[in-house]
């Protein structure tokens, strides 16, 4: 439980500053209308959030369902 909630701790931490473009967010990742601030903890390391891309036209019909043509970088 502890490490569930440290986790979710640091998601909500990097997308508070663009809570306003915030599309969904998931269990272990959040969909943006804009680019990640780029000075956040990115990394494929323990602790970081792991960018995997961009989509400049997400919709979301529902929980499962995520439509939309993701840009990998």
């Amino acid at each position: 439980p502890f490490l569930l909630s440290k986790g979710r701790s640091l998601i909500s931490s990097i997308m508070l500053p663009d809570v306003n473009h915030v599309i969904r967010v998931h269990t272990d990742g959040i969909i943006l209308s804009k680019p990640i601030n780029k000075t956040q903890k990115l990394g494929d390391d323990i602790g970081m959030l792991k960018y995997e891309g961009q989509c400049n036209q997400c919709v979301v019909k529902s929980v499962n369902d995520v439509k939309g043509k993701f840009q990998l970088p």
